[in-house]
């Protein structure tokens, strides 16, 4: 049941983080070509916005750099995939 309860917060978590960030490319971001970058917020800021622990915003983080969606660096992330980042903000 915990192992349940885990992936279900995370997949959660993955889709308002999903959301949020596609919120936050328009507004909050500079575009370089297809690929945009959200700057200023820490993974516990983030967290805070989707209401998830923060250790649950990076495994989500971890998962969308690992699917190739995003590039992370220091207060920033960059949207390389804004197709699948949409797709997956709908669900």
């Amino acid at each position: 049941m915990a192992v349940f309860s885990f992936f279900n917060g995370l997949f959660l978590a993955i889709g308002r983080l999903h959301r949020l960030l596609f919120i936050y490319t328009p507004f909050d971001c500079t575009s370089a070509g297809a690929a945009s970058t959200v700057k200023g917020y820490t993974q516990e800021d983030l967290a805070e916005q989707v209401a998830a622990y923060r250790e649950t915003v990076t495994n989500a983080i971890h998962q969308m750099k690992a699917n190739g969606f995003i590039e992370v660096g220091r207060k920033r992330i960059t949207i390389v995939d804004k197709r699948a980042l949409r797709e997956l903000s709908e669900l």
